[in-house]
């Protein structure tokens, strides 16, 4: 089977299992859980992608649409993309190549938040978040990007945040994104889309000025 293919295939596993993982352990397991949790779902990951080396009947997955219009502006940036969706002021989709060699690490964390200029709509800005009891949640995260300054600067833009619950934030989440990491280290490629739960018509609390 092409590689390629395969790698795509192992993206949309590692997609769908963070994704359990990390609701599953937010809303019903007990905090000590979560490290086992997110070391279970690598292990899933891991052999799924073991037999997806002899497959050969599973088709090539490409990167989400971002649909167009006022509502959805697809944005490019050093090392990553995403469709930013201004209803919500954040982005629906952000999705990321990770290989080996990103790994790395030659640029500390600069901490840069700041408004993404570029979104033509404008983005959420940095005062929206303060008292709010929120974290500025990194979609594609900083810890990935410590190849590259540029690469680094832009996932402080406040475009590729999320708000999110601290102990989440600073717990199952960061968990997830170090078994990324682990797993592109194994695997030499992996190709990774995050983003929130973004229901239609559905009304979600707000946060600051742009809301």
């Amino acid at each position: 089977m092409n590689k390629l293919v395969i790698r795509k295939v192992l993206s949309a596993i590692v997609i769908v299992l963070v994704v359990i993982a990390a609701l599953y352990v937010y809303l019903v397991a007990e905090p000590s859980t979560m490290s086992e949790e997110v070391e279970t779902a690598g292990e899933i990951v891991e052999e799924i992608a073991e037999q997806a080396e002899t497959a050969d009947d599973i088709d090539p997955m490409m990167i989400p649409l971002c649909k167009g219009g006022k509502d959805h502006e697809r944005r490019n940036y050093h090392g990553y993309s995403i469709c930013y969706r201004e209803s919500y002021e954040q982005a629906e989709w952000a999705a990321e190549c990770l290989t080996r060699e990103k790994l790395q690490r030659k640029v500390n964390r600069s901490e840069n938040f700041r408004p993404d200029e570029g979104i033509s709509t404008g983005s959420a800005d940095t005062s929206d978040y303060y008292g709010s009891g929120y974290d500025r949640g990194h979609l594609v995260p900083a810890g990935d990007m410590g190849w590259d300054s540029e690469a680094m600067n832009d996932t402080f833009l406040m475009s590729n945040m999320s708000p999110q619950n601290h102990k989440f934030n600073s717990g199952i989440w960061n968990d997830l994104e170090m078994q990324v990491r682990n797993w592109a280290k194994k695997f030499g490629t992996i190709y990774i889309v995050t983003g929130p739960v973004l229901e239609s018509g559905k009304k979600y609390k707000v946060i600051g000025k742009n809301r």
